[in-house]
């Protein structure tokens, strides 16, 4: 005998006081189309959660942690098969956390088990909430091993106008970023200028003598492109002082991808001086004819760097 139509509403408690036929009625239903059920285990708890929900749980910060989503009024993980940053980073914008430059983790890296209740998700990044990704079809289940758990990573808001130079191991060079509604992006390389370049060093506390623009030469992130057209003097105290555009949130400007603009700071010790771009001294020779070779630039004397420097 073979069931038919099954039609539950779920508060039954057996599958015989459902409704359901026992006849064929002409149609052939083989054992490929045999029903089938995920079912979680007796110590699973109702939760008060509304389905496509997410949180992090295992990290030591609330930043961090396996992936739970919830489905039908219980948290449950997600496979980690195909989980990628695009991943990671729409788990990060569900949660109201900066939706880019997160990590992403596999292999129940936050040592929590609980239950699958979702396979393959494929997201681009830019989607709102993890179910809004294409994902594959709960029966991917079958072959995700319960150690396979997805986790993320996600960094924490900014403070609006904030910036930070970012991409190098030296903290006076580097790819210029700054917090526009809570997330970090770069801004755009055009007619960007050692005037800009100074007015990020200042605010950044480094001096603003000396400062010089880089320009699309710094590696660059994953963090979208919103600022472009800054036009500072040079004597602003923050870059927001400066004329800017602004791209609103969710664009990037697109024709200035991969030029991210940069700034080469001094030290916060770096005087003022009243010298020539391209004047050049030497300094703690024995005689005058001796010493260190500096070059001025932007109001402040620099070293030169040796390599490939000859006769």
């Amino acid at each position: 005998m073979g069931i038919y139509n099954l039609s539950c509403t779920g508060n039954e408690t057996s599958l015989w006081e459902c409704q359901f036929t026992t006849t064929y009625n002409g149609r052939y239903c083989g054992q490929s189309n045999d029903a089938s059920v995920f079912c979680m285990s007796n110590t699973t708890q109702y939760s008060n959660c509304t389905d496509g929900d997410v949180r992090l749980i295992g990290g030591s910060t609330s930043n961090e942690g396996n992936v739970q989503i919830c489905y039908k009024n219980t948290w449950g993980s997600v496979c980690d098969d195909s989980w990628g940053t695009a991943d990671s980073n729409v788990v990060c914008r569900q949660l109201g956390l900066q939706p880019y430059g997160s990590s992403a983790y596999y292999s129940n890296r936050y040592v929590v088990h609980s239950p699958f209740v979702y396979g393959l998700f494929y997201c681009s990044g830019i989607e709102k909430t993890l179910l809004h990704c294409p994902k594959s079809s709960s029966n991917y289940l079958l072959s995700c091993q319960n150690y396979e758990i997805a986790g993320a990573q996600c960094i924490g808001t900014c403070t609006d106008g904030r910036v930070r130079i970012r991409g190098t191991y030296n903290t006076h060079i580097g790819r210029v970023e700054v917090c526009v509604n809570g997330t970090w992006v770069t801004v755009c390389d055009e007619n960007w200028d050692d005037n800009d370049a100074a007015v990020i060093c200042h605010q950044f506390g480094h001096s603003a003598y000396g400062a010089m623009a880089a320009y699309g030469s710094i590696i660059s992130d994953s963090y979208p492109t919103r600022v472009y057209g800054v036009n500072c003097t040079g004597s602003e105290r923050e870059l927001f002082d400066c004329p800017v555009h602004l791209l609103p949130p969710g664009s990037s400007y697109s024709s200035c991808s991969q030029n991210d603009a940069g700034v080469i700071c001094q030290g916060s010790q770096t005087m003022y001086s009243n010298c020539t771009n391209g004047d050049v001294r030497l300094r703690d020779g024995a005689t005058l004819n001796q010493g260190r070779v500096e070059i001025c630039v932007n109001n402040a004397w620099g070293t030169v760097c040796d390599d490939g420097w000859g006769e």
